[in-house]
């Protein structure tokens, strides 16, 4: 799903639109919410721009970690070749 997704944090005390959203199996919505809000996300990624990179490093990442089925974040700087992906271990971290 694209930017345009919301993403619904763990407790509905939060929402974000992460640039892109996959959902393995098919995707859960809470649908009390307009716009529709998925709540199941496995996979999160961030394309870094100079302006928002800091944000998605710090308030993005604690967000995305109260995230239960999310499994990996992914984020891409826009201005280097360079990938960080941040996989969740079976212990929770």
């Amino acid at each position: 799903m694209g930017s345009e997704q919301r993403l619904q944090i763990l407790n509905g005390s939060a929402y974000v639109y992460p640039d892109l959203t996959v959902v393995c199996g098919l995707p859960c919505f809470n649908e009390t919410r307009r716009p529709e809000t998925v709540l199941n996300p496995t996979l999160l990624v961030e394309v870094l721009s100079e302006s928002m990179a800091d944000k998605d490093r710090s308030e993005k990442f604690t967000l995305y970690r109260q995230v239960p089925g999310l499994q990996q974040y992914l984020m891409l700087d826009s201005q280097t070749p360079l990938a960080e992906l941040y996989t969740r271990q079976p212990n929770g971290y």
